[in-house]
């Protein structure tokens, strides 16, 4: 086995250059590269000799902390057994990966997921929507973090949002008699890549089936698009197959398997 050298990584170049090995697997780690992500950002590097074999990107601005794992199995394992990353995370790894965290962290529902990808030129905008549709600001917080607590309770691994978030990111609603029925969002905008991460896409149940999802999936999708995003990602579980649906009628494809979940150390 090789010999590697753990050290924090503080060149974002080099960085950069090993992400984009896999851009469709490391695009939210390509966006925490940039502002304001970065500041949360702490990037350790598996090395065997000048040849970097391994990253590990330790994300703050997240309770519990994420923990995005690239490289090889060989580097994996040896930044793990360094330590890098707090005590519990929010994981991000290959498949392949998750034996190698079990030897260290207790998983807790660990879920296979697909990265889903889609470009400026190949989105397939949805039907109008038959329900009016508006961005949601940070007067909206209360009610947007009220509304995601029904996707918490049904397990669907929704998290609360700050203001910051909603006003920084685009967000997307759909009311009904002043209540809120269906949102969507963004997880991140890179805008040095060019790169928009969809997400926290959910449907009251009262209203499913209806198309809502898809609908503030593309007024999220358009306003990245004129914002000049040119790539759109998204995580979806595999077992997801009304979302699979919705995101593949827009014209996003998959592009990798990973598994996400808590973990504890041991």
């Amino acid at each position: 086995m090789p010999v590697y050298t753990i050290s924090e990584l503080k060149d974002k170049d080099s960085i950069r250059v090993f992400l984009e090995r896999d851009k469709g697997y490391a695009a939210y780690a390509l966006g925490d590269l940039e502002p304001p992500y970065d500041a949360h950002a702490t990037w350790h590097g598996a090395h065997v000799d000048d040849e970097l074999e391994g990253v590990a990107l330790i994300y703050g601005g997240l309770e519990p902390p994420a923990l995005f794992l690239m490289g090889g199995n060989p580097a994996v394992s040896a930044l793990l057994m360094y330590g890098v990353g707090p005590n519990e995370v929010y994981f991000t790894a290959r498949p392949e990966q998750q034996p190698l965290l079990e030897m260290w962290y207790t998983l807790t529902k660990p879920t296979a997921m697909y990265r889903m990808r889609v470009t400026k030129e190949k989105y397939k905008p949805g039907e109008e929507s038959k329900f009016p549709i508006r961005r949601l600001g940070p007067d909206d917080l209360e009610d947007v973090n009220a509304f995601f607590e029904l996707g918490a309770e049904a397990d669907e691994r929704i998290i609360a949002f700050t203001a910051q978030q909603v006003e920084d990111g685009f967000f997307h609603g759909i009311h009904l008699e002043e209540k809120l029925i269906a949102a969507a969002g963004t997880h991140l905008v890179a805008k040095q890549a060019k790169m928009g991460a969809l997400g926290n896409v959910l449907t009251h149940p009262d209203y499913r089936g209806k198309g809502l999802g898809s609908a503030t999936s593309n007024a999220v999708a358009a306003a990245l698009f004129e914002e000049g995003i040119e790539t759109i990602v998204l995580n979806v579980a595999q077992d997801n197959q009304p979302a699979l649906k919705i995101y593949e009628g827009l014209g996003f494809e998959r592009v990798g398997p990973f598994v996400e979940g808590q973990a504890k150390r041991h």
